[in-house]
């Protein structure tokens, strides 16, 4: 009687790879985990165009002139302040959860990335560089949600015999979004 408890059960939860379990899994990461290797890694290589922005459109709007000193530290908020929304996004995602579930969360974050976006893309237009800082935080906000509610959402629909393969899959777009970030970010390839 035990025997035949534990094989129905063995039968119900191992499952096979769909392609719409596969299709959700990898668009899940792509626009979340990839996402976030890229924001991680883009800024590194246009570092002397981001302070040369910055120096610009300071001088015209303040007519104020501010040392190298001064521009790395806005350079290096710029950078940090990433982080910073990461860690707010992911503070969120326990109450965003709770509110909209997983997948209600993630479809509701993904505005945040249409957001900063556009302020980083627009910020060139208004020559406003707090724009790209904004932008930043507000992607980080994005990145903060997404690495936490992306495993959750893949575990929970995923067949208990695959969850550890799809549990990867967003480890495996974090590594193609810094690997894009490094080479569109080659001098050689796209200029500045």
């Amino acid at each position: 009687m035990a025997e035949e408890l534990l094989k129905d059960d063995a039968t119900k939860i191992s499952g096979h790879l769909t392609w719409s379990l596969l299709a959700v899994a990898f668009l899940a990461s792509f626009g979340s985990s990839m996402l976030y290797g890229f924001n991680l890694a883009v800024v590194n290589s246009p570092a002397e165009y981001i302070k040369a922005f910055y120096n610009e459109t300071l001088t015209e709007r303040h007519h104020w002139t501010p040392d190298e000193h001064f521009l790395t530290i806005l350079y290096s908020l710029t950078v940090s302040i990433f982080a910073i929304g990461g860690m707010t996004g992911a503070l969120l995602v326990g109450r965003l959860v709770t509110k909209y579930g997983r997948k209600g969360t993630l479809v509701r974050a993904t505005m945040l990335v249409f957001i900063g976006g556009s302020l980083m893309g627009f910020s060139r237009w208004f020559r406003n560089p707090f724009m790209v800082i904004a932008g930043r935080f507000i992607t980080g906000v994005h990145s903060g949600i997404s690495l936490s509610v992306v495993p959750m959402y893949l575990g929970e629909i995923a067949p208990k015999n695959l969850r550890g393969f799809l549990g990867l899959v967003p480890s495996i777009h974090i590594c193609l979004g810094v690997f894009i970030a490094q080479v569109l970010g080659l001098s050689e390839l796209l200029g500045k």
